[in-house]
């Protein structure tokens, strides 16, 4: 399933939940009632680096412009997302090419090793909470791991990307989510947070949720659903 027929799925998904947390379920009727369409201008480096790591640098579509402001820039864009490729600036591609090198050589020395070398990127999964449809799309996995891919402009220092980020972005909830998601479609996996920084020497980190901070997750993960179903998100 690509991910504009993903998008066109009227569902609950993780990112309806941390609306329905950070603003209201009234918020996320309207989110889910005006979806994206999925059409992006990748001259995010975290973009084009989560994109490539999960589908390969192969899918890269090097333009050979300063930015995008001119016509031909523009088209050459357009026809690159058409043929299912990352448009990248020329000046850009070196710099998630690195960060794909560095991501690679940090998994292997860590306890998800392998999870790129067998498994499967970005497949959906659906099922009913109630009378709700809700859905997911995980990042990576593996007959053991269910990973999750975050990029940051700042440091993937552990303890310093979770104080900055994991609760304030809604990660902790978003993971419990896609957990209940895959249980319910039968996979029982081990769910980690890779973090990759976007900016050299791209240092990663592995993380997960520790007991205290998945008690308080799942409470705030429950809350939303049971909100969402309420308001027939």
């Amino acid at each position: 399933m690509t991910m504009p027929e993903y998008l066109a799925i009227k569902g609950c998904s993780s990112g309806l939940l941390n609306t329905v947390l950070t603003q209201s379920p009234h918020h996320a009727k309207h989110e889910q009632d005006t979806p994206d369409n999925g059409a992006s201008e990748v001259s995010d480096i975290g973009v084009a680096i989560h994109d490539c790591l999960l589908e390969g640098v192969d899918r890269i579509a090097v333009i050979d412009a300063k930015d995008w402001r001119t016509n031909a820039a523009k088209e050459a864009r357009e026809q690159a997302w058409a043929a299912g490729k990352v448009p990248m600036l020329s000046h850009k591609v070196r710099a998630v090419e690195e960060a794909v090198r560095s991501v690679k050589a940090f998994v292997g020395k860590s306890e998800i090793k392998g999870c790129f070398d067998e498994g499967q990127s970005e497949r959906t999964a659906i099922w009913q909470e109630g009378q709700t449809l809700c859905k997911i799309r995980p990042d990576r996995l593996t007959k053991d791991w269910h990973i999750s891919v975050k990029t940051t402009d700042g440091s993937a220092n552990p303890e310093a990307w979770i104080r900055r980020q994991l609760s304030a972005m809604g990660y902790d909830v978003s993971l419990l989510f896609y957990e209940r998601g895959l249980k319910a479609v039968g996979i029982n996996v081990d769910s980690r947070i890779l973090v990759i920084e976007q900016n050299p020497p791209y240092g990663c980190a592995g993380v997960g949720l520790a007991p205290a901070k998945r008690e308080y997750a799942e409470s705030r993960m429950v809350r939303a659903l049971e909100q969402a179903i309420g308001g027939n998100t």
